[in-house]
């Protein structure tokens, strides 16, 4: 039985690190990986994969795009159930798309099982703060984070929080995650 997963990739198309989608689709069938799709341009593909280690199909996965487009890719793994049980977890009002005036919220995921902490966690000037934090189990962690515009500026969030919780990941914001999900449970 195959397993339906979203691959979220860090650091994609932006800082000439640049990727066709069609060509990551290309990349992750060539592993033999099953209904293979991709959303929005910032590295996010959903795809089936059969039983077996997730490490392993992870480091598959970034050896493929680190040999096919020259340069490492973090890639982190979550199956739809959980990037939903994220969301749920993260609250309503969390993905309803409704600007805020000051702040985005988003969902970091991460690499690694983050041991609980206490929360919230914020940087100095209160620009990042990590307000919950959702364990997957063994496969990571994922963060809900709110970044706050200073002088109309986004902080580097993503620093912040692998440095305090000593994990790698990447960050979507809550309404391009629901929308991420929405068209891998749909495909």
């Amino acid at each position: 039985m195959a397993t339906r997963y979203i691959a979220f990739l860090r650091a994609v198309n932006v800082g000439g690190r640049s990727m066709k989608m069609a060509d990551l689709r290309v990349c992750l069938e060539d592993l033999g990986l099953r209904d293979v799709g991709t959303v929005i341009q910032s590295g996010n593909a959903y795809f089936d994969a059969g039983r077996g280690s997730r490490a392993a199909l992870v480091a598959r996965i970034e050896v493929a795009i680190g040999s096919r487009f020259g340069f490492e890719v973090p890639t982190i793994l979550r199956t739809c159930d959980e990037v939903e049980a994220t969301l749920a977890a993260a609250g309503a009002k969390y993905v309803d798309g409704q600007p805020l005036v000051d702040k985005e919220r988003l969902v970091m995921f991460l690499d690694r099982a983050v041991p609980q902490i206490d929360l919230p966690i914020s940087t100095p000037r209160g620009d990042v703060v990590v307000s919950r934090l959702i364990d997957v189990g063994t496969h990571g962690s994922d963060v809900i984070v709110e970044v706050r515009r200073i002088d109309g500026r986004m902080t580097n969030y993503a620093t912040f929080v692998e440095k305090q919780l000593a994990a790698r990941g990447t960050g979507r914001w809550l309404h391009t995650t629901a929308r991420i999900l929405n068209v891998a449970r749909d495909t």
